[in-house]
């Protein structure tokens, strides 16, 4: 299996850069620094799992792979609603849900903070509710 890495096309600075480690947590609905992955993990490692939907990927190509699973378990979960209410539904309770897990580690967990929540949860969550109106579907 391949997977295509679009970073390998870009174009970037001649400086000297240190890339940026993250960790898809399936339950945030959200793509963390693995600084705040390790810190999750030190808090509470069973939370952190189950946030993760499994182990701490090794490395940044096993976390690559976790990421595309990540994202074809919530794309199949969400297929398999149906109809488009139910969609909307299923989509808004995992947005609903991880505000919540956000606010429970927001303040326990060094660097993870708003900006973290409103890129990966609170941004995505008005666009679903501006949609779901707009088609009578909230």
């Amino acid at each position: 299996m391949r997977c295509f890495d679009p970073a390998a096309y870009q174009q970037s600075s001649p400086a000297i850069r240190i890339p940026a480690s993250y960790v898809t947590q399936h339950g945030l609905v959200a793509v963390l620094r693995r600084t705040i992955a390790d810190d999750i993990e030190r808090l509470n490692p069973e939370l952190a799992s189950q946030l993760r939907h499994g182990a701490m990927p090794a490395d940044d190509t096993r976390e690559r792979w976790h990421h595309l699973r990540m994202l074809r378990e919530l794309v199949d979960e969400i297929a398999m609603e149906g109809q488009r209410r139910a969609k909307v539904a299923a989509l808004r309770r995992r947005y609903e849900a991880a505000q919540h897990q956000f606010n429970e580690l927001t303040g326990q967990v060094r660097l993870m903070g708003r900006s973290d929540r409103e890129m990966w949860i609170d941004a995505p969550y008005r666009a679903l509710q501006q949609y779901a109106e707009a088609e009578n579907l909230w």
